[in-house]
């Protein structure tokens, strides 16, 4: 290339670098292709049956869960709950919330609070409904250490069953994804 005092060898660049020119009169150099929008994708998925019939103590959902070793310290990821779920009255709901573990420390990253926020279906009479609800949530862990995501849930409304995983038959998708 030429610059302002004549032609000018630009030296080899690393695989995997394109040339990259900066503008009018600024001289080309040797860049690293952006990623994509997400580093990493990490896909779980478990059909394990947990029943709740408290409208207080909330279940934890053991095998419900997710792991994820961030690349950097500031990287957020973002993670997905599609849950299977089963309802065996009218009046029932499923608040949950979404727990971060990392090195055995334990953080709330989100709680359903209100009817608004979480599932619940109006009415009065026995039912046998199932359906799916799907959370979303993005986190900053802040640590290049495993990061594991899992859910726990309770029918705020009665103390009717209500199910993550029904039978065993049906299952909860989880996808954690590293934001770059």
């Amino acid at each position: 290339y030429r610059d302002g005092s004549g032609l000018q060898r630009l030296g080899a660049g690393t695989s995997g670098q394109l040339l990259k020119t900066q503008g009018t009169g600024a001289n080309p150099v040797w860049a690293t292709v952006a990623g994509g929008a997400f580093g990493q994708v990490v896909y779980a998925e478990n059909s394990t049956n947990y029943q709740n019939t408290n409208q207080t103590n909330y279940v934890r959902a053991t095998n419900t869960k997710i792991d994820i070793t961030p690349s950097a310290t500031g990287k957020e990821i973002l993670v997905v709950f599609n849950k299977a779920l089963r309802f065996s009255h009218t009046d029932s709901g499923f608040e949950h919330r979404i727990i971060r573990i990392v090195g055995g420390t334990e953080t709330v990253i989100r709680q359903t609070t209100s009817v608004y926020e979480y599932f619940h279906i109006s009415g009065n009479g026995s039912w046998n409904k199932y359906d799916r609800s799907t959370s979303f949530i993005k986190d900053a862990p802040n640590t290049t250490s495993q990061v594991t995501y899992t859910l726990e849930f309770k029918n705020p409304h009665r103390t009717d069953v209500v199910e993550l995983n029904p039978s065993g038959n049906h299952q909860t998708s989880m996808i954690a994804l590293e934001i770059n």
